[in-house]
């Protein structure tokens, strides 16, 4: 079994949770900086990234593409790369042995983005269930003779949207509730 390679967490959620691929390293740049979670100077971003992606690329599980430019060098996943277990570099302590704010705020912003990332996509997945029902409704009138066959279908779709419908209430309340000056890194 192959060992794990940890990435910094930015670069993680980039990489692995909103599965980048075929980017340059400033496309990666860019996405940070506009993620309102990374609170970083732009100029330690740029040698985040670049460090990232030089250590991937040494372990073989980036490639490049054969552009001349280092600015349009387009960065692209290998097959090792997916058969490698990544997991998210954890806050940093500091020299005191105190959790940085910056990286409290990182860590709290983290969980708010991806949580609202996950309502996104509950959502996401409940508009296409309930098609799917809508769907299963038609065909039971356009065929009532196949009610037996069609209606273990419907019964199915709509357990797993009252399912989702669950899940999405649960992530809507916890980000209604969310405290703005927790100082957790989870």
């Amino acid at each position: 079994m192959s060992k794990t390679v940890k990435l910094n967490e930015h670069i993680y959620n980039l990489l692995i949770v909103m599965n980048f691929d075929h980017f340059t390293a400033n496309e990666l740049v860019d996405a940070l900086d506009n993620v309102e979670m990374v609170n970083i100077d732009r100029s330690k971003l740029i040698k985040l990234v670049y460090r990232q992606i030089r250590m991937l690329e040494s372990k073989k599980y980036l490639k490049k593409s054969d552009e001349k430019r280092a600015r349009s060098t387009i960065y692209f996943k290998s097959p090792t790369f997916d058969n490698q277990i990544f997991v998210p570099n954890p806050c940093k302590l500091s020299s005191k042995g105190k959790v940085a704010s910056d990286c409290d705020n990182h860590c709290l912003k983290s969980f708010f983005y991806l949580l609202s990332k996950e309502k996104i996509e509950l959502e996401a997945e409940k508009a296409i269930t309930l098609r799917e029902m809508d769907k299963y409704r038609e065909l039971l009138n356009r065929y009532p003779q196949e009610r037996d066959f069609i209606k273990p279908f419907y019964s199915d779709a709509r357990e797993q949207a009252t399912n989702i419908q669950g899940s999405l209430e649960a992530v809507k309340k916890l980000l209604q509730h969310y405290p703005t000056n927790a100082n957790v890194c989870d």
